[in-house]
């Protein structure tokens, strides 16, 4: 919690408190799925069933192991589902130990003076179904929390191998699924910038993090070819070491994750828009403490209306939009009835800057808004088209 932070009141020790949050770390997406009874219908087509003998891998949609639903209702605001994928264990050292012995043995035997690769291959895939059989198995479980009325998928990982098994299944089994990533442009840039504003004595620091406030963790990464690392942890933001992530701010580091307090959550936000080290509050049973499938549809709906309000304002002071919108905003009022165009416009003639990252960083909006604001004014004779340097003048005289 930032400094000067009061934490939340102790509730009576006879009270029971618990939280079965599942999501710790999240993946966020934009997606319209349907309704929940619909969602039930979609996933029994694909429940997950146990692995065979010869199967390396299956993957499904399983039953909550707290409320026993293949889709769990979350009172007020969505529902939750359960990816379970097990995987084969099978260690390529053994196997290629194993295909080394059997190709020597074939040489020695003298049945054969040179094995080809495509033989390899084959013995080699022999093998991983020999070892199939009797080998043991992981089991990885993927939980989705979908908040419906602002149409955002949480899964409760960052690692891309289930979040695509998710996706397969989730495509598989309806057929089609409109959904896309909450990416924002130079998300690393905007941030960085903030951080500057909020830790120095500006204009800006009031509105630099808006409800967002840092705290004892920020990750940052030079812009230069070595991509140097250097971390900041277990300090206060707000005291005397602010400097010194100021100076290498202003040297060119940009923040690559920052621990962020959205009272009453905290997250580390990461430089791909996805949430690490997710902490939420625990809240009181109002029933029989021993109702864990009532608490944990709570719980999680609970949890669910306080990220995604985290998640909106994030948006919000990024000034995302989705693509489609973006699109649409930019190109629907003329740029010479904008505003903003007019404003970014005085600003290249006054500071002679003609480029994007400019305007991005002076006005706080989004790449694709910024770049729309230069196109305008290059059709209009205002700054040139980029040199073989991607770099523009100012031109004196240009129409407005």
């Amino acid at each position: 919690r930032p400094a000067g932070q009061e934490s939340p009141q102790l509730t009576d020790q006879r009270t029971q408190t618990m939280n079965h949050s599942v999501i710790k770390s999240a993946s966020v997406y934009s997606a319209k799925l349907p309704a929940i009874g619909a969602m039930r219908e979609h996933l029994a087509e694909l429940s997950f069933t146990p692995l065979t003998e010869n199967q390396l891998s299956c993957s499904g949609f399983e039953n909550n192991q707290v409320t026993g639903e293949l889709v769990t209702n979350l009172p007020g605001v969505g529902y939750a589902f359960v990816v379970r994928q097990d995987t084969k264990l099978i260690p390529t050292k053994i196997v290629n130990r194993k295909l080394k012995e059997r190709v020597d043995a074939l040489i020695s035997s003298g049945l054969r003076e040179k094995v080809t690769r495509k033989e390899k291959q084959a013995m080699k895939d022999q093998l991983i179904v020999e070892m199939a059989a009797t080998a043991e198995y992981e089991t990885t479980l993927t939980h989705a929390l979908y908040d419906q009325s602002n149409e955002l998928l949480y899964l409760n990982t960052t690692t891309k191998r289930p979040l695509k098994v998710v996706m397969h299944l989730l495509v598989k089994c309806m057929g089609s699924l409109k959904t896309q990533t909450i990416h924002i442009d130079d998300i690393k840039m905007g941030i960085s910038n903030r951080l500057k504003d909020y830790l120095t004595d500006s204009a800006e620091r009031p509105e630099a993090l808006g409800p967002f406030s840092p705290l004892q963790f920020v990750k940052l990464k030079s812009a230069d070819t070595a991509q140097e690392m250097v971390t900041f942890k277990g300090m206060d933001l707000n005291g005397e070491r602010a400097s010194d992530v100021v100076s290498l701010l202003e040297a060119g580091y940009q923040v690559e994750e920052l621990e962020l307090w959205h009272e009453p959550i905290s997250f580390k936000l990461n430089s791909d828009f996805s949430l690490r080290a997710i902490t939420m509050p625990d809240y009181d049973s109002d029933d029989d403490a021993d109702d864990y499938a009532h608490h944990w549809r709570q719980c999680n709906a609970a949890n669910l209306i306080l990220l995604s309000k985290a998640i909106t304002d994030l948006c919000t002071m990024m000034d995302y939009q989705a693509p489609a919108e973006e699109k649409a905003a930019c190109e629907a009022v003329p740029a010479d009835q904008d505003q903003l165009y007019q404003d970014a416009v005085e600003f290249v003639m006054e500071s002679g800057r003609a480029s994007i990252s400019a305007i991005q960083r002076h006005f706080r909006i989004g790449y694709n808004r910024a770049a729309w604001l230069v196109e305008a004014m290059e059709t209009r004779g205002i700054v040139s088209t980029p040199d073989s340097q991607g770099l523009r003048k100012v031109i004196a005289g240009g129409a407005a």
